[in-house]
């Protein structure tokens, strides 16, 4: 998408391999202030990775966020087959997924819909970037 060739299902991969990464780490992998230096470190496949990462989550995120579309995970000949029998998901039953009977192990209760009760406070004292306000109506 960065070098305006169009896109396809290889970016939602790629998607999925930074959500992975943020909720296992905090944090994005791209990270910076410059927008330009986002951009240089996204095309250039590079990743830091925390000591205390997992070598089965690394190898996943790495195969997801692969530079290559040829080589990234889930756009190869297997597809989605080939991150379901992933190591990093060997304990995880897709089946249970399915059918609805995986439980969380925590689920936060809200007073209210837009309760941030259970939202760590330097996320709500953050700043936003955009100065755009949804029109009123379009959030739940």
């Amino acid at each position: 998408m960065l070098l305006n060739k169009g896109h396809d299902k290889a970016v939602d991969w790629w998607a999925f391999g930074v959500l992975l990464y943020e909720m296992l780490v905090g944090t994005d992998p791209f990270g910076d202030e410059e927008p330009i230096a986002v951009y240089q470190k996204i095309l250039s496949g590079r990743i830091a990775f925390p000591r205390s990462f997992s070598r089965d989550a690394k190898s996943l995120i790495k195969r997801l966020l692969q530079v290559d579309l040829s080589k990234r995970i889930g756009n190869l000949k297997r597809g989605v087959e080939d991150i379901k029998n992933h190591i990093f998901f060997a304990d995880f039953s897709w089946a249970d997924c399915l059918e609805q009977r995986i439980h969380p192990e925590y689920q936060p209760v809200f007073q209210y819909f837009r309760s941030v009760k259970s939202v760590e406070i330097r996320w709500t004292r953050a700043t936003s970037r955009s100065t755009r306000t949804p029109p009123a109506g379009s959030c739940p």
